[in-house]
């Protein structure tokens, strides 16, 4: 076979197979295109990778490859078949199929022109539109396509945990083993994906960690106001046995305070520091504050053990470990979150007479307008806050503002009254069951003034 026209034989026998495949390929191809798009959309709102969308289209396009080859290739060129083409298409008169059986000369390769042209719009505009579809499936903006976009800031609660447990190891309040333990926890949190931190699951536990270290820190500042409380009574008590030992040898305090009384023995005077009450009292805060998320930091448990166990410390030591005990919980109380139910105590100070309604009353015209400690008995307001239980069997009402907020239907006001009875009225027992009146029915209630006739007509359709 002469060479030229046997490499121009096999090109066009190449083209026009493929061109015959491309044309069973097409449909398939743009329809397969249509599906993996809406798949991959469906993979990114759901927030999952698209890589399997990818590689199923991948797949569906060497299932669609092959199906067209198997409905094309009976339509496929052999090099025989296309030179019986070129020399149609050239009109050499069947010279290359009779050079190629051996009989006669190969043309010149002069007379060789182009006989195939690509339509491209036909075939081709399916399978672009395929792509374009797959692309702009990847491409185009999803309700949850910001779940991979990092925020560019942490959440604000975990600022405020952080800077709590900072502050309560600068001051050396609570124990730094357990402030360890609650960093750990913090760190937990912030190592997750920065596209995750606003998850619901991610801010939930984050509340949890926020409200846990607030109940914390309201055990560990109550704590230290009862320890407080405690060393305030003891040195209050210290003060107090000064000065009634520097009474008159014949006073009957003195007497009692010094063992010196009738049939008393040698003096045994027992420190005020050292009174069972106040001691076991602050055995029993050591031990609940110990048992606590928040112990208290061990230079401060060693203090407080010296308060409790020392029989005798001074006044200046107290002082100082009271004012220690007092920043301590002041620090405690500071530390602690906004959280929904502090905000909740906040709204009902507020309401019940906080900044926003003027100044915050004191304890004297609280008592004065029937509030307060001082006051008498009386009914609580519903107002936002704890639930508290008066146990005096007065009912309550809704008073002051509440009024005005009060819906229709509402109880604007509760009494309490007694049943008007008027003796007169008894007429004494009765019988119960008695016959009251004798039973009627079963009267006609009008009687038919019809004919015989009239009457079987109506029997006949009304039966």
């Amino acid at each position: 076979m002469d060479p030229f026209w046997g490499r121009e034989a096999r090109r066009l026998a190449w083209s026009a197979s493929f061109g015959w495949w491309l044309e069973a390929f097409a449909p398939a191809f743009a329809v397969l295109g249509a599906l993996d798009a809406a798949l991959i959309l469906a993979l990114r709102e759901g927030g999952r990778g698209v890589g399997g969308g990818v590689l199923l289209g991948a797949a569906g396009v060497v299932a669609i490859g092959i199906r067209a080859y198997v409905r094309a290739r009976p339509r496929f060129l052999e090099v025989p078949d296309a030179l019986a083409e070129l020399d149609w298409r050239l009109r050499l008169d069947n010279q290359l199929s009779s050079a190629l059986a051996g009989v006669g000369a190969w043309p010149s390769p002069s007379r060789w022109r182009p006989v195939v042209t690509w339509r491209l719009r036909g075939a081709g505009l399916p399978v672009a539109a395929g792509l374009a579809i797959v692309a702009l499936a990847l491409r185009v903006p999803t309700p949850d396509s910001d779940r991979n976009v990092a925020p560019a800031f942490q959440p604000a609660a975990w600022a405020q945990i952080e800077g709590a447990i900072e502050r309560l190891d600068d001051e050396r309040i609570a124990d730094p083993r357990a402030l360890e333990t609650w960093r750990a926890r913090l760190a937990e949190l912030e190592s997750k994906p920065a596209r995750e931190w606003y998850e619901h699951q991610q801010l939930e536990a984050t509340d949890t960690l926020s409200e846990q270290l607030d109940r914390a820190l309201t055990r560990l500042a109550n704590g230290l106001g009862d320890a407080k409380s405690a060393l305030t009574e003891r040195q209050a008590s210290a003060r107090g046995l000064g000065a009634e030992r520097t009474a008159a040898p014949g006073d009957a305090a003195g007497r009692r305070l010094s063992g010196t009384g009738p049939g008393d023995g040698p003096a045994t005077q027992t420190p005020a520091t050292q009174r069972p009450g106040a001691s076991e009292r602050l055995r029993k805060l050591m031990r609940a504050m110990e048992a606590s998320r928040l112990p208290l930091h061990p230079d401060l448990r060693r203090q407080l053990d010296s308060a409790t166990e020392s029989p005798a410390m001074s006044q200046q030591e107290l002082e100082q470990l009271i004012a220690r005990l007092e920043e301590g919980q002041r620090t405690a109380l500071n530390m602690r979150s906004q959280s929904a139910s502090r905000q909740l105590d906040e709204i009902a100070e507020r309401v019940a007479g906080g900044p926003s309604d003027g100044e915050r009353p004191t304890t004297q015209n609280r008592s004065a307008h029937g509030t307060g400690s001082g006051r008498g008995p009386g009914t609580a307001p519903l107002l936002i806050g704890e639930v508290k239980t008066a146990h005096d069997g007065k009912p309550e009402e809704v008073f002051g503002k509440e009024k005005a907020k009060a819906a229709l239907g509402d109880p604007a006001g509760l009494s309490q009254s007694e049943h008007t009875v008027d003796p007169s009225e008894y007429r004494g027992p009765t019988r119960a069951g008695a016959i009251a009146d004798r039973g009627r029915g079963g009267e006609a209630t009008w009687s038919d003034s019809l004919s015989p006739d009239e009457q079987e007509y109506l029997k006949r359709w009304f039966r």
